[in-house]
């Protein structure tokens, strides 16, 4: 992934659309579009920056200005700085919290203009940090400019974490944690309840916080659960008393 930045049209005869082509060999007019830029304006210096990922190698970089139907022959750029940083994105870190947790979550170098994609909120030129309280799966993605002008993209997918007992106590009578009940179960979830003979006891392919046995022998069983949305797997014993 590459970025440009610091470029100037100057001087162009009128507004028009600035297309940069990238292209493995020497071409005109058929190289991938790098970045566009729609009505750029006559006579003004202006700076304009990009991110763009390319589809090949790319050895060449050029210039189109166009208006309308005549094409790209009625404007002059002045190049008065070109730059490209090869920009490698840190890593995807997944992260599991329990539920209700408050996590921190900030920039890895120093940097500015920070922008936060958390869910479906974005946050532009925000703080270099954000307190998150976990209460589902969440994607976040974070992009900002280092203090040596380099784009950097920070990615976090954040799970929460269930809590699932080993033990409960259906068979004592006093309507008191007789449930199987899993905390922080925000997505679809397969349970599946065998004994140390390996029989299905009890099975569900959206568990819903409520299985109470009745009848179940007291004892030592095994539960598997899956996570359909993370595909993430927890296996365990439970004790039923």
């Amino acid at each position: 992934m590459d970025s440009i930045s610091g470029l100037y049209p100057y001087d162009l005869n009128h507004p028009g659309d600035l297309i940069i082509r990238g292209s493995e060999t020497y071409a005109c007019n058929n190289g991938q579009v790098l970045a566009q830029f729609e009505q750029v304006s006559n006579c003004k210096w202006r700076k304009f920056s990009a991110v763009f990922q390319t589809l090949t190698e790319i050895n060449y970089i050029y210039l189109e200005f166009s208006k309308g139907a005549s094409a790209f022959d009625n404007g002059s750029i002045l190049i008065d700085d070109l730059k490209l940083d090869f920009l490698v994105p840190y890593p995807e870190q997944n992260l599991a919290y329990a539920y209700g947790e408050e996590i921190l979550l900030q920039a890895t170098v120093p940097g500015n203009y920070f922008n936060w994609q958390i869910g479906d909120v974005f946050l532009e030129n925000d703080s270099s940090f954000q307190i998150l309280s976990i209460t589902e799966n969440i994607y976040v993605e974070l992009s900002y400019w280092s203090e040596d002008s380099c784009l950097v993209i920070e990615t976090f997918m954040i799970y929460v974490q269930p809590t699932i007992p080993n033990i409960i106590t259906p068979n004592d009578h006093n309507a008191v944690n007789d449930i199987f009940f899993i905390t922080g179960l925000v997505e679809t979830g397969e349970l599946i309840i065998l004994n140390r003979w390996g029989e299905t006891m009890y099975s569900s392919p959206e568990y819903q916080n409520d299985w109470e046995p009745q009848n179940l022998v007291s004892g030592v069983y095994f539960y598997r659960l899956y996570l359909k949305e993370s595909r993430r797997y927890f296996y365990g014993t439970l004790t039923v008393q």
